[in-house]
């Protein structure tokens, strides 16, 4: 039994539109996130590693520190790790405005 058949349906303008707009504030919403949690695990990591990391954050200062970020992706969290144990919390984007 073949089951991969195609079915086409015809979009209306509006509905294309709609569409459009809502991807649009998809990538806002996602882009912010995003550039949110960038500057808060920047500035969780300048606290929170041992040593503290002073001046630019470089390839080799989080690997000689052993810090790796950690993302589950069933609950959307990320968190930073330094050598097995959690150095942040895990920050998700229902949480994520208790800590910027």
């Amino acid at each position: 039994m073949k089951l991969n058949k195609k079915i086409e349906v015809e979009i209306s303008p509006e509905m294309q539109k709609l569409s459009e707009e809502i991807q649009e504030i998809n990538n806002k919403v996602i882009s912010t996130y995003m550039k949110n949690l960038d500057k808060l695990m920047e500035r969780l990591v300048r606290e929170n590693a041992s040593p503290p990391i002073k001046g630019e954050i470089t390839k080799g200062k989080l690997k000689w520190r052993g810090l790796i970020m950690c993302r589950c992706f069933e609950t959307n969290e990320t968190w930073i790790q330094q050598r097995g144990e959690d150095i942040t919390p895990r920050i998700s984007p229902k949480n994520i405005h208790k800590y910027l």
